[in-house]
Parts: structure tokens; C-alpha cells; sequence
């Protein structure tokens, strides 16, 4: 949904030809949603509360292109190490937890956190390259560097 709203309220405001991308990631640990952490308490509890389990990145996309909107959402499973408190210690200290769902980055230092993933890379870093170009296909729009017949 948030995805859909970005694309499309972004999509008004500019020229009719315009391609508009909009995405949004969450992060789903036993049904309970985390976000964006408010402050480092924050960002220390979720990450905690990752420590040694499994969880779901769910990151919604959607095209905005001469008035239609066109989305999916793409889910990835993504197990952390054990996070120990001087670990946790060391990662808020980096600041890299602001303004990430979940309150860490996998692209950045935020991978040392992550024992495995299984499904898209791209998704869990905020966007999944491989529906994204899909959604842009169904669209109708070419992508230079990927051969139409692919």
C-alpha cells in the first residue's frame, strides 16, 4: 500500500511519460512488524529481539506510468547470528541502523548481523531488481541493458 501511495502521489506531479518508482520495506518477525527505529533504545530492542532467529523482509514496489499503477510485494527469509550486547554495542555506535526498517542495513556493516537469507539480496536492501524490471516489462517499457526477448 505505502509503495502504491509514493508511486502514484509522485506520479501526479510529474509529465504523463514519466516512470515512477516507488518502494517500501518492513520487516515481519512472528506476525509483529518492526520498522524504522525511533532512537538507539529502539534499534537496540530490535535488534535483540532478531538475534539468532529468522525473519521476513517484505518490501512492496510498484510502477506509476501514464496514470496506472502496476505493484507487487516480494518477501525474503533472513536468519541473524547471535547477537551478543557488545555486538549490538558496536553496530548502534555506527549509526547505520537510522532510518532502516528493522534497524539494520545487510548492504552495509548491518551484514556481519546476518548468518543467511533466502530469497532476493536485492529485496532485503530495499529493492528487488528482478521484479522491479518485471513490473516494468508488464508496463510496456523497455530496460536498455536487458534484451526484450529475456
Amino acid at each position: 500500500r505505502l509503495a502504491r501511495e509514493k508511486a502514484a502521489t509522485v506520479g501526479e506531479l510529474v509529465e504523463a511519460d514519466a516512470i515512477v518508482i516507488g518502494a517500501d520495506t518492513t520487516i515481519d518477525i512472528d506476525g509483529v512488524i518492526l520498522a524504522q527505529p525511533v532512537d538507539a533504545l529502539d534499534a537496540r530492542r530490535m535488534l535483540k529481539l532478531l538475534s539468532a532467529r529468522s525473519h521476513r523482509v517484505h518490501t512492496g514496489v510498484a510502477i506509476f506510468h501514464q496514470g496506472q499503477v502496476r505493484s507487487c510485494v516480494v518477501t525474503t527469509l533472513v536468519t541473524c547470528e547471535p547477537i551478543t550486547d557488545a555486538l549490538v554495542d558496536w553496530y548502534i555506535e555506527t549509526d547505520e541502523w537510522q532510518g532502516k526498517a528493522g534497524s539494520y542495513a545487510i548492504q552495509g556493516l548491518g551484514g556481519t548481523l546476518v548468518q543467511g537469507i533466502r530469497g532476493s539480496m536485492s529485496n532485503v536492501v530495499g529493492l528487488p531488481l528482478t521484479e522491479t524490471a518485471g513490473l516494468l516489462r508488464d508496463a510496456g517499457l523497455e530496460i536498455a541493458a536487458i534484451p526484450s526477448e529475456i
